[in-house]
């Protein structure tokens, strides 16, 4: 009989596993959850830091992907892991060595001293609202500074949720955001609204880049999310070049 693992914070998928009558292993935040989520660190640096709890034991584990939306991906692996009959510790214990690709989290080091987040592969509403929860969460010792490009493909909303980011730009504590595209527009004029001090309209991630190589300094974080159309790659990699000159 095959086994479902089952994430209990989704009441979607809750509904869906009783469609499965075999064996099940469940995660999530809930108490009846085989593995219980604890104690997350939502945070960019130094990466997600959460403790697991399943059976008798428990285990901390620090990761170096950030964000508690890597916490939660992390969970569920560890799921599958018990579903398997492989050895769970061990299992988070390797996880803690794993690096993020390029623009699915990335963390690379400036020549500036400013660390940089490489999310450009893809961008939504709630992909987005998520990386700024964790840049709110994450201290820095520099300041906050967002790359942004259109979320596209949202039809008639796309102008709200446009907006929508910008709010949560500002409560992330951005202190500079910079914007690619044309949509973009909507998410600076509400970031500038609600107090982000300085935002910038770049015409491509050329000029975006160009735009940034003059603003970093020593301890800055700088996130850079976008649909992978908008090539915000390119920034990343023109901050890449600059490192290696360096």
């Amino acid at each position: 009989e095959k086994t479902s693992v089952v994430n209990l914070d989704d009441d979607h998928v809750r509904m869906q596993s009783m469609r499965h009558s075999g064996a099940r292993v469940t995660y999530g935040g809930a108490d009846e959850a085989d593995l219980k989520l604890e104690q997350v660190e939502d945070r960019f640096l130094p990466g997600a830091g959460f403790t697991v709890r399943w059976g008798d034991r428990a285990a901390r584990f620090d990761l170096r992907l950030g964000g508690r939306h890597s916490a939660l991906n992390a969970v569920a692996a560890l799921a599958a892991v018990q579903a398997a009959g492989a050895d769970v510790e061990s299992a988070g214990r390797a996880m803690e060595r794993f690096e993020a690709g390029p623009g699915r989290g990335q963390r690379i080091e400036s020549p500036y001293g400013a660390v940089i987040i490489d999310d450009s592969y893809n961008s939504n509403p709630a992909a987005l609202s998520s990386v700024l929860a964790t840049l709110k969460a994450t201290d820095t010792e520099g300041r906050k500074i967002v790359v942004l490009g259109d979320m596209l493909e949202l039809g008639d909303d796309e102008d709200r949720f446009h907006k929508e980011a910008g709010r949560e730009a500002a409560a992330a504590g951005a202190d500079l955001l910079i914007g690619v595209g044309h949509l973009v527009r909507y998410t600076l004029e509400a970031a500038r609204r609600a107090g982000v001090a300085e935002t910038h309209l770049a015409s491509d991630a050329g000029s975006a880049a160009k735009y940034l190589f003059g603003k970093l300094r020593a301890g800055d974080l700088v996130l850079v999310k976008g649909s992978r159309s908008i090539r915000l790659d390119r920034l990343v990699q023109r901050l890449v070049e600059k490192r290696q000159e360096a």
